[in-house]
């Protein structure tokens, strides 16, 4: 159950990464 979770918390981090550069540049615009 740890290792679980902590893959969904890599995977997470993995998706959302994307996700924050993109606001961000929205945000600079």
């Amino acid at each position: 159950v740890n290792s679980n979770q902590k893959i969904k918390e890599r995977l997470y981090l993995i998706y959302n990464q994307p996700v924050t550069v993109e606001i961000k540049k929205l945000a600079h615009q």
